[in-house]
């Protein structure tokens, strides 16, 4: 369980990654997704371990994070699941977000596709979304 779960709405991740709570940040190359020009952007949990295990380890759970250049919202998360029955064998995963829409000040994707070995696995069309609705600062407390 290297890699972290919120792929469907990374700003989750870059929130967290952004708190330092146990990522590195590393920025790449300036590129272009499906004709957009995006930023780069790997995040991972450096591990405690030496240089050669630490490598592998990181790998585990590195995440790339393509960010649009002009408005700096994600366009595609790339990352790799493992199979159950050995860690070095990797299924590419790649999860796109399209058509973002603003609600209460938030950008939010409206259009998520997932896909796993280059196949699409999940096409997902969210129609209205809510922002902390039914929730209240007490339910945040510690009893």
């Amino acid at each position: 369980l290297f890699n972290d779960p919120s792929w469907f709405f990374s700003l989750f991740l870059i929130q967290r990654a952004l708190a330092g709570n146990g990522y590195a940040i590393s920025q790449a190359d300036a590129e272009s997704v499906d004709g957009v020009a995006v930023e780069h952007v790997a995040i991972y949990q450096p591990s405690g371990f030496a240089a050669q295990q630490a490598t592998k380890i990181q790998g585990l759970g590195e995440v790339d994070l393509y960010l649009n250049a002009s408005t700096l919202l994600p366009v595609r998360l790339v990352f790799n699941m493992h199979s159950d029955s050995s860690a070095l064998v990797n299924i590419p995963v790649a999860i796109e977000y399209a058509n973002y829409q603003v609600v209460q000040g938030v950008s939010v994707p409206y259009h998520i596709q997932k896909y796993i070995n280059n196949g699409l696995a999940l096409d997902l069309t969210v129609s209205s979304v809510q922002m902390n609705s039914g929730l209240s600062a007490t339910d945040f407390q510690a009893h």
